[in-house]
Formats: structure tokens, sequence, C-alpha cells
């Protein structure tokens, strides 16, 4: 359930203040599936495709597309990283493109998902236990994140 409260954090985070709703994909809870008791499911919101599927099709980015979409990862990882969360798994799968439906401006947005490896960081604090590491995408691990786990 740690990352049902990490999902309930950042849904707060997503909805304290207008500009972070392009941020983070947003999540509606966890239930249990009525067909199998013991089967939770994550109810989010659809994006379009993840990242991954984009640059495997081929996609090549402009410098103005890349100065639109890399800033505001950082700003949402910095938001994430300023509230003690850790993602631990970012990679391209991970990057949801979501069509803008609510807002003026972008058509879309590059959502921040998947936080089911993710943990709380203590204010200051940079490096989580080893103990703690479960169901991390090696090939995307920061060098940080190897010093932890070897």
């Amino acid at each position: 359930m740690l990352e049902d409260e990490l999902l309930s954090k950042i849904e707060n985070i997503r909805t304290s203040q207008p500009e972070y709703y392009e941020y983070f994909l947003k999540y509606n809870g966890v239930f249990m599936n009525p067909k199998e008791k013991n089967a939770l499911v994550l109810e989010m919101e659809s994006g379009c495709c993840a990242l991954a599927n984009i640059l495997e099709a081929g996609k090549v980015y402009t410098c103005g597309e890349l100065l639109y979409v890399l800033p505001k990862l950082v700003e949402g990882f910095s938001i994430l990283e300023e509230n003690g969360i850790a993602n631990r798994d970012v990679k391209p799968e991970n990057i949801i493109l979501v069509e803008n439906r609510e807002k003026e401006g972008a058509p879309y947005y590059y959502k921040i998902s998947d936080f089911g490896v993710g943990c709380y960081l203590p204010k200051g604090q940079l490096k989580s236990s080893s103990n703690s590491v479960m169901g991390l995408t090696k090939s995307y691990a920061a060098p940080e994140v190897f010093e932890i786990i070897k």
C-alpha cells in the first residue's frame, strides 16, 4: 500500500496548484477487483502512449520540442524531490504523453508516472536503503542507485 500512499500524496501535490496539473499522471486510487478479491486495480488517467513508444516509432525531437519537454520533466522531478518523493523507476516507458483536455495552451503534456518502486526520502536524504529497492529497472537506474544496491 506504499504505492497508494505515494499516489495519494502526488495527487494532493498535483491538485494543490493549477500549474502542477501538467507534471504527474492523475491517479484516482487503488481498488479491489470485484472478480478477483485479492487483486488490486489502479485507476488512472489514460495517456496516448509512452515516450518509449514515440522513440521506437522513430520520432526525432527538434531543439524547440526538447526545450519544451525537458524543463517540464525536470521541474516535475524537482517538485517530487521538494516533497520527499523518489520515483526510482524513471525510464521512457514511465513518461506518458497525455492530451491536454483541461487547460488552454499546449495540446499535449509528458507526465511522470509509475511510482510502484517509489519511496519517501526524508528532507536532505538523497539515498534509500538497498533493502527498499525492489522492481528496479537496472538499465535506467541512476549511478547513485547502484552505489546503494551493490
